[in-house]
């Protein structure tokens, strides 16, 4: 140990040592002294909480000081609801600073002081944390709390809000058929409560939960139905938010001048009213629209005005995604340095901003484009990076996605006993979850798959399989993608084209 090193550890043991001389009233004293100094310092104590349909409160010059307040008000016996104002600031500075487990165990603690629909408020927010930043389990549990508390204080309209928040959780952890129940026991409440906003969100979302289980007409009503609500009480923020999905629908039904255009009055909403984070979503996804489309200079400028936007309001998970996306389209063009650039930059991102489940889908990318650029070995140990992180916040559908990438890897490096096995867990999981695009492209890659050994008769049951689904799916663009893919497959292997497998 270094002089210094020991100097800390003995000026450490005599401060608790002189701490611990004190009697416990004279210790509580101080306390309550150092929580008066300090507020004075700091320009007072703040405002109380204000409650609605979660805690809200303005900036303060004592929130940097907040956790230290909340433990000298514990410790100095200062009453609950003192305790509870610096808890619940000090948890929205750790979300402001991306400290997703301080913020959770804050709030949680904010909870324990508090009782009746201001506990659940703060039960919520801990489980919101959670649940954007892929903390799964622990998010669920909060919301459950939530749900049980606002139960309890007979707040209808907050049990309706935590019920959309528990429907988009199960979506996200591969549970759709929860999630939908979920989020029309939601709906449900909003029409009772009249809720319309609410309403309005929730149809969105579960016209997420259609899109992911290939219910692409359904999702599209669904949609429909949230703008015109959005647009009925003035909601524009969401209207925006809505053209956006309904754009990037449309752009999914190889529709897409009809997508451009609802991408376009989205966009126009959210500059005029200057919702910058809103705006730098929707270039995003015209950027993804125009990189798709062949458009590499428009996608390129879309992403870089994103990406300034997303610096400018200093959100690391939003600049983390947009960068995984513009290196999607450096590997598209054959940029592949580049793109391997963008993939690390974007996960140095998300790790900062503690974006879990945002970081596994990423570092799934970046292993197929470690598997295109020739480093089998790096491309399998990143994806088996990324299942194991997608198993740990509970997304399914990334799990089984990654699973197939990892199926053909292996079976690349002749590991066929485990490129069978990721396989065969694969589609369990697309079955499972109703994830009918995915269990065709499944069902198309293994074609490849059996080719390649040489099994025909295997390969061309397989192709059936997906062609069948894709037939039914309304992705005119990703069926002819398939097709064209397999007759390039079947040209390689000597074999006649399979059935369907024509224009």
């Amino acid at each position: 140990m270094n002089a210094e090193a020991a100097y800390l550890f003995r000026h450490a043991l005599l401060r608790e040592a002189a701490y611990q001389l004190h009697l416990p009233g004279q210790r509580a004293r101080l306390h309550a002294e150092a929580l008066a100094v300090m507020e004075r310092q700091a320009g007072g104590r703040p405002a109380e909480l204000l409650l609605g349909e979660g805690i809200r409160f303005e900036v303060h010059p004592t929130d940097p000081l907040a956790e230290d307040l909340a433990d000298h008000a514990r410790l100095g016996g200062a009453p609950p609801e003192v305790q509870a104002l610096y808890a619940c600031r000090a948890a929205a500075l750790a979300e402001r600073q991306y400290r997703p487990e301080d913020a959770m165990r804050l709030w949680e603690a904010a909870a324990g002081l508090l009782s009746g629909a201001a506990r659940g408020a703060a039960l919520r927010s801990a489980g919101g944390v959670g649940a954007r930043t892929g903390r799964v389990a622990g998010a669920e549990s909060l919301l459950l709390r939530a749900l049980e508390v606002f139960r309890d204080a007979g707040d209808l309209r907050a049990q309706g809000l935590v019920l959309g928040e528990l429907g988009v959780l199960a979506m996200e952890t591969g549970r759709p058929r929860d999630g939908e129940a979920r989020l029309c026991e939601a709906l449900a409440v909003h029409r009772r409560v009249l809720n319309r906003e609410a309403e309005g969100v929730a149809l969105s979302n579960l016209a997420v939960v259609l899109q992911q289980t290939g219910q692409v007409g359904q999702a599209r009503k669904q949609l429909e139905a949230a703008l015109a609500i959005h647009q009925e009480v003035g909601n524009r923020p969401y209207e925006g938010q809505a053209l956006a999905s309904l754009g990037v629908q449309l752009r999914h039904e190889g529709r897409p001048a009809e997508s451009r255009v609802l991408l376009a009055r989205a966009l126009a909403i959210h500059r005029r009213f200057g919702h910058r984070a809103e705006a730098g979503r929707v270039l995003g996804f015209q950027a993804d629209a125009d990189r798709d489309a062949g458009r590499v200079a428009e996608a390129e400028a879309g992403y870089a005005e994103a990406l300034r936007i997303h610096r400018e309001v200093q959100d690391r998970g939003k600049q983390g995604y947009v960068l995984g996306s513009l290196a999607t389209l450096y590997q598209n063009t054959g940029r592949l340095a580049e793109a391997a650039e963008a993939f690390r930059q974007s996960l140095a991102l998300l790790r900062e901003a503690g974006n879990l489940r945002t970081e596994g889908v990423i570092l799934g990318n970046l292993g197929r484009l470690s598997f295109e650029t020739g480093r089998p070995a790096q491309a399998i140990a990143e994806c088996e990076q990324a299942v194991a992180i997608h198993r740990e916040v509970g997304n399914r559908r990334s799990e089984g996605i990654v699973l197939d990438n990892l199926a053909t890897m292996y079976d690349s490096t002749g590991r066929t006993v485990e490129s069978d096995r990721a396989a065969a867990q694969a589609l369990v999981i697309h079955r499972e979850i109703r994830n009918r695009p995915h269990e065709a492209t499944h069902h198309c890659s293994r074609a490849l798959v059996f080719l390649r050994r040489g099994q025909v008769a295997a390969a061309r049951r397989s192709w059936k399989e997906g062609n069948t689904i894709l037939s039914t799916l309304g992705d005119p663009a990703g069926l002819a993608a398939h097709r064209a893919e397999m007759r390039e497959a079947c040209e390689r292997a000597g074999v006649r084209p399979f059935p369907g497998t024509g224009p």
